[in-house]
């Protein structure tokens, strides 16, 4: 086959591809045996077509009219796909050669008619069964258009009896979900009132630890530039950074842990050097990354704040600070602050200064704007002895944000 199709393809431009291939197909085709359940008698006639083509360029010319007469005959009883036409065109064509090299012009135009009325004969058939196929595709619609047509009907019945319904659910709908609106929108104003308000609590609270603050650390100063120059250099250089940094923080509503770390840090060294000097120590989990990890600004420091003036101010031995960060949750950070200091009132565990308890209470609130469960959001005192502790110990849940 695949060599009757290569000298089908040269036919028309190289006849001598063409008797290369069709000889080939013929030798090909009599060595070949075909499956017992395949008939040979297509393979025969379309073959018998080929070789005729071969025979007529080898002058037999007999022989070839002979067997494409033949083909001709039975072909034109089933030529009823493209291929036996396609078979049946070539052996109306070589019949046609043949006649031509045989002189005999009046049977060569005779073959040429019988081939173009074969060809419109088999085109008309092929329209018919075109024409059927779209009449009966047509048909086909017509029914299915009908059929839609009374679906819709009964839908439509169907929409009419709910509508009523349907009108009366979205009105309720449309008045609760402007009930509820009305309800988000009050309650943000209510929440952004309340941050507004804890936040300014915040910078007030902030505003009134930091002057007595600041008096310190440029007395100490003053006192140092005549005696220790190069000490007060240092001193008033790590007060600007501290300061800076304060400032840059205190700006957004997250910044990584590293900085706020370096503030507190900052804070802890100057507070030592202010007073009498006393122990501190920063320690983080190593599953945090305070590089990659943001927190709310100013959490931490109040508390340190507190350790320093209410804990260990006043106390005979030296003084303890330890800041300790871990993982608690996927979203909250756990800090503890402790001191050897003085520790809270026994008093339902009120803290002992009126500042201090303000302070933790505005840092609670300011909290509750961030974590979504209270429980999570609660400052936790832990006294001296309290499940074998030696220090008292603020606990706070942060917020974070890993970058």
């Amino acid at each position: 086959v695949i060599y009757s199709n290569l000298g089908l393809l040269f036919k028309s431009t190289h006849v001598d591809s063409t008797l290369h291939y069709f000889k080939k197909s013929k030798i090909q085709f009599e060595s070949f045996e075909l499956p017992e359940n395949i008939s040979k008698h297509h393979f025969n006639i379309e073959q018998s077509v080929f070789n005729s083509f071969v025979d007529i360029h080898e002058k037999k010319y007999t022989k070839a009219i002979k067997n494409l007469k033949t083909c001709i005959d039975i072909l034109k009883l089933k030529a009823n796909d493209k291929n036996d036409r396609d078979v049946l065109v070539a052996a109306y064509e070589y019949l046609i050669l043949a006649y031509e090299k045989t002189d005999q012009l009046k049977k060569a135009n005779a073959c040429l008619k019988e081939k173009e009325k074969f060809m419109v004969q088999f085109h008309q058939e092929e329209l018919k069964i075109e024409i059927a196929k779209i009449e009966t595709a047509f048909e086909t619609k017509e029914k299915e258009e009908h059929i839609r047509k009374l679906e819709l009907k009964n839908r439509a019945k169907d929409l009419e009896v709910t509508q009523k319904q349907t009108q009366l659910v979205a009105g309720s709908l449309i008045a609760l979900a402007i009930l509820l609106l009305a309800l988000i929108f009050f309650r943000q104003r209510i929440f952004k009132n309340r941050f507004e308000k804890i936040s300014l609590e915040q910078r007030l609270l902030r505003s009134q630890m930091n002057p007595h603050f600041i008096y310190n650390v440029l007395q100490n100063a003053i006192s140092l530039i005549d005696k220790q120059p190069k000490e007060a250099k240092g001193f008033i250089a790590n007060f600007g950074q501290l300061l800076r940094l304060n400032l840059e923080n205190s700006r957004e509503d997250f910044v990584f842990l590293e900085d706020e770390l370096k503030a507190l840090k900052g804070y802890l060294e100057l507070s030592s050097a202010l007073t009498k000097k006393f122990f501190h120590t920063i320690a983080v989990d190593p599953d945090i990354d305070p590089a990659a990890t943001k927190i709310p600004p100013m959490l931490i420091q109040p508390l340190v704040e507190n350790a320093i003036k209410h804990g260990i101010n006043g106390i005979a031995e030296e003084g303890k600070i330890k800041v300790s960060l871990s993982k608690k949750t996927k979203t909250l950070l756990h800090c503890n602050i402790c001191d050897n200091g003085k520790g809270f009132s026994p008093m339902q565990g009120k803290p002992s200064n009126q500042h201090r308890s303000l302070s933790l209470n505005i840092l609670q609130e300011r909290l509750h704007m961030y974590v979504k469960n209270k429980k999570n959001a609660m400052v936790t005192i832990e006294h001296p002895n309290a499940k074998g502790k030696n220090m008292s110990c603020v606990g706070i849940n942060i917020p974070f944000q890993e970058i």
